[in-house]
């Protein structure tokens, strides 16, 4: 059907040029009528009545216009169906499972990653949970290759259960004295990011937690391993609720561990109750 209509616009395209010198012609001659000196002149006046009596009848554009507004979502169509079939051909390739999550817009679960397609801009973006990753471009191996280069950077930042406790717990503390705030008070969880990234320096660990995503990984891991507790204490979060939770770079998005799919906005470390 495509390109049948395709065909058929080339063919309007063309029967709309010669309507349109019939027209230029019948504008000439009108203009020509309004030169007193043409109505002196049986000749002129001859040319320009002709033009105007010349039988030309527009291409017929509303039948084409209905055929073709089917035509364009019938094409859209098949070209997203055509995207998603490959895209789930290659997951499979790789051994990934894929997962529809959404469709409007669509979204999938690739292995933990989300990925969201934007068919308009024709690019993907991926996040953790809700935290931003990267985007690609609309193609299902950028895109997986993207998802492994982030799932990669994500597994290195994680030090391990106890590791991750300690870290979390030392900068929980770093920054109640930044804060100068006494112990068990709550800070903000993404005021502890730079604190995070400079005990992973003062340890010297491989894997850096640089940004929101990775922090979220960690958390929800730290969560699933049952490692919240350690010790005698205990990491505590906050969830965010009504307003706060419109400011999406003060809060974390975690997906799971911790009961999974809210915002958190605070943190504490303190003994266990």
């Amino acid at each position: 059907m495509t390109e049948a209509l395709q065909r058929r616009a080339h063919e309007l395209a063309s029967e709309l040029r010669d309507y349109a010198k019939e027209l230029d012609k019948r504008r000439k001659a009108l203009e020509a009528l309004s030169d007193p000196a043409v109505w002196n002149e049986r000749a002129a006046r001859e040319r320009a009545c002709k033009a105007l009596a010349s039988d030309t009848t527009p291409p017929a554009l509303e039948v084409f216009v209905d055929e073709l507004g089917q035509g364009i979502r019938d094409f859209v169509h098949e070209r997203r169906q055509t995207f998603v079939d490959r895209f789930f051909e290659v997951a499979k390739e790789r051994a990934l499972t894929l997962t529809e999550m959404g469709q409007q817009p669509p979204v999938f679960d690739a292995g933990g990653v989300q990925v969201e397609i934007d068919f308009d801009k024709e690019e993907a973006h991926l996040s953790y949970g809700r935290e931003p990753l990267c985007k690609t471009a609309l193609d299902p191996v950028h895109i997986l290759d993207a998802r492994k280069q982030e799932t990669e950077r994500l597994e290195a930042s994680w030090p391990g259960a106890e590791v991750m406790f300690d870290a979390f717990a030392s900068a929980y503390r770093a920054r109640l004295g930044r804060e100068n705030k006494p112990a068990g008070e709550r800070v903000f969880l993404v005021d502890l990011l730079p604190e995070l990234q400079l005990e992973a320096s003062l340890r010297g660990l491989r894997g850096v937690i640089e940004d929101k995503a990775a922090l979220a990984y960690c958390l929800d891991r730290l969560a699933r391993e049952g490692a919240l507790e350690r010790e005698g204490q205990r990491i505590e979060l906050g969830t965010a609720t009504g307003g706060s939770t419109k400011d999406k770079k003060r809060v974390v998005f975690l997906r799971h561990g911790l009961g999974g799919g809210q915002y958190y906005l605070t943190a504490r470390v303190g003994g266990v109750r």
